[in-house]
């Protein structure tokens, strides 16, 4: 979506029917289900569904002709896994590790939590948040 234009509730631009509008919308909160770099925008424009204006889709034809020059760019089906551990808390000296996976750039698993027993040093609490993330993997 533009930065420059605000899009306002009372825009002075003429209304239209909303029906449309709510439908194409409904469409589009759907596909940001796999598409999450739209979600910020469908957002936005969900914010007029009871009286749009030309404007306001303007703004849907725009971020449909986005989804339409992205549609082969997100196409992808690498599987990356990213795993993090803190070492040892001040209270208790377990480590927090976690891991998030994903499938193209749609996060598809994600965890984080405390480790079940204290680790001697950094390299086992590391080997055991790796461990975690690639046994989600299989």
């Amino acid at each position: 979506m533009s930065t420059s234009a605000p899009l306002l509730v009372d825009d002075g631009a003429p209304k239209t029917d909303g029906t449309e509008y709510r439908s194409v919308l409904g469409k589009l909160q759907y596909l940001s289900l796999t598409r999450p770099d739209i979600i910020y925008a469908v957002n936005k424009l969900t914010q007029f569904n009871t009286f749009p204006s030309v404007a306001h889709w303007q703004a849907v034809k725009r971020l449909l002709r986005y989804l339409k020059e992205t549609f082969l760019s997100i196409l992808s089906t690498d599987l990356a896994t990213f795993s993090y551990t803190k070492l040892g808390d001040i209270n208790d000296r377990r480590s927090i590790s976690g891991y998030i996976i994903f499938l193209g750039i749609t996060p598809i698993s994600w965890c984080s939590r405390k480790q079940p027993t204290v680790s001697r040093c950094s390299t086992e609490a590391e080997y055991r948040a790796v461990a975690s993330a690639l046994s989600e993997t299989n």
